[in-house]
């Protein structure tokens, strides 16, 4: 309360801040995929404070268009109304951006909005409401040639131009453009970076990376008897051909991600230059983490492993700490309150899921804060990938690894304390079965202080938990798993 009351006081005599949201695709954190990123590391996170961040579901459509709603997906429906809830008949013009354009901010979204593209390109080409301007990607996985919605326009790129920079041109220009004009500012920058294939830019496709080899994790290629068995069926180590995609993968992914960080450098600068740079919010996150090999999974995310919930979060602007790290648990639906207070735009009647975490903006006395939060999926089907047409498709000679099935759905939590460091999640047997532990048909539980790793499942394990203490789990679990709005934790 303390701090929101200075910032209110701050600008009262002050522009009111501008914010940029950079939401990368794919980007992991545990697997050091921002190891190719100074400007990040020297903007941001030396600069800002970084949190423990998670996203409520590992999957690009779902997760981006919570982000947008501020809802959890699973009150997005989306088994009911499609992969990514219906969001342009039931959020687009009421999401939290919309706040801020009705507030008189100025909003653009450039890049990778969410992935059911024809909901507004092509025949359906349209600015949605929430936004002043768009600069939006109508085409997965093309790096070059690229078609966009350029305010209500379908353009194709030239053949010749990387969509990175693109978006990052495009981004700058209309930053640079508002600031000139002293307008307040909501940028969301969404490149397609580092998302399969993972194409690097020409002037980066030879660039030297730390190492030619994904991480070998303690948990990368084995596969416990005692996990789903999406996990335990892979009884044979990975082969040649799948390890050498996941290295060559991994290599891609960081050169793709130093055109990121030209966005980032040239995002400081132009700030910088029109003399808004101290009083403008910088958020960096990833719509989810990745799989490069850990469990036997080459490639991917669709998981409940903590490699694919967990993505970079670090938050830099006025008032914020320098170089801190705090052990703080936010997720992605928790964006949307934090940045309609710091902007003081009242939320009152706005439905979320998530909870500021303006309070945790101090270094020192923050107040207390949650100690859990939600996690969740919906199996995709049958999916396979490996090396053929850079990772998208499955192979016709079988070379590839199944990485989701309709049985890959579940529910969890993810516990931080003083006392334990927990992921608990339960499984169903489909993807249309209720959210409920009725459709419990297998459990995982696992002690991140002593298997950071998630190799021992705590519930079938060799040294299981307590019987009382993983019914208490279940039960917590299930009080949380449909929240909404303020029964969320």
């Amino acid at each position: 309360m303390l701090l929101l009351l200075v910032l209110l006081c701050f600008w009262s005599t002050h522009a009111r801040p501008n914010f940029v949201v950079v939401m990368l695709d794919d980007l992991d954190i545990l697997l050091n995929g921002t190891a190719a990123m100074p400007t990040f590391q020297s903007a941001l996170v030396e600069k800002g404070t970084s949190f423990r961040g998670f996203v409520d579901v590992p999957v690009c459509c779902p997760s981006r268009t919570s982000t947008l709603s501020g809802r959890y997906s699973h009150n997005l429906n989306n088994t009911n109304l499609g992969w990514c809830g219906n969001f342009k008949k039931s959020h687009e013009g009421r999401t939290w951006v919309k706040l801020l354009k009705d507030a008189g901010y100025e909003t653009f979204l450039g890049g990778k909005y969410y992935n059911d593209y024809a909901d507004f390109c092509e025949s359906n080409v349209h600015v949605p409401s929430d936004y002043t301007n768009v600069m939006l990607m109508c085409n997965d996985n093309l790096y070059f040639g690229n078609k966009f919605n350029v305010d209500g326009k379908m353009v194709k790129a030239n053949e010749s131009t990387y969509l990175t920079n693109v978006i990052g041109n495009a981004s700058i220009t209309w930053i640079d453009s508002a600031a000139k004009r002293g307008v307040p500012f909501f940028a969301y920058i969404a490149p397609h970076a580092p998302h399969v294939p993972a194409t690097p830019a020409h002037e980066y496709e030879n660039s030297r990376v730390y190492s030619k080899t994904a991480p070998r994790t303690s948990n990368w290629d084995v596969a416990p008897s005692d996990h789903h068995w999406l996990v335990a069926e892979k009884t044979s180590n990975l082969t040649e051909e799948l390890v050498n995609f996941s290295d060559e993968l991994f290599v891609r992914r960081l050169q793709s991600t130093m055109s990121v960080d030209d966005i980032l450098a040239d995002l400081v600068q132009t700030l910088s230059i029109n003399n808004v740079l101290e009083n403008t919010y910088i958020l960096l996150t990833s719509d989810h983490g990745y799989s490069l090999g850990q469990f036997r999974l080459p490639s991917g995310k669709f998981n409940a492993y903590e490699h694919n919930i967990r993505v970079p979060f670090t938050i830099v602007g006025p008032n914020i700490p320098a170089n801190v790290n705090k052990d703080v648990l936010v997720n992605n639906v928790d964006i949307a309150p934090t940045i309609l207070e710091l902007a003081g735009v009242p939320i009152a009647g706005y439905i979320h899921d998530g909870t500021s975490f303006v309070s945790q903006l101090q270094q020192h006395g923050a107040s207390a804060w949650r100690d859990r939060l939600v996690f969740e999926y919906w199996g995709l089907g049958y999916t396979e990938r490996g090396p053929c047409n850079n990772g998208t498709t499955p192979c016709p000679n079988g070379a590839q690894a199944l990485e989701d099935a309709p049985s890959n759905s579940w529910s969890g939590l993810r516990i931080v304390n003083q006392t334990h460091n927990i992921k608990f999640a339960e499984y169903r047997g489909k993807d249309t079965d209720p959210i409920s532990p009725s459709s419990t048909n297998f459990t995982i539980g696992f002690d991140l202080n002593s298997d950071p790793f998630e190799l021992e499942n705590k519930v079938l394990g060799q040294s299981p938990w307590p019987a009382d203490f993983i019914n208490r789990l279940r039960n917590e679990l299930w009080d949380v798993a449909n929240c909404e709005s303020d029964s969320c934790p």
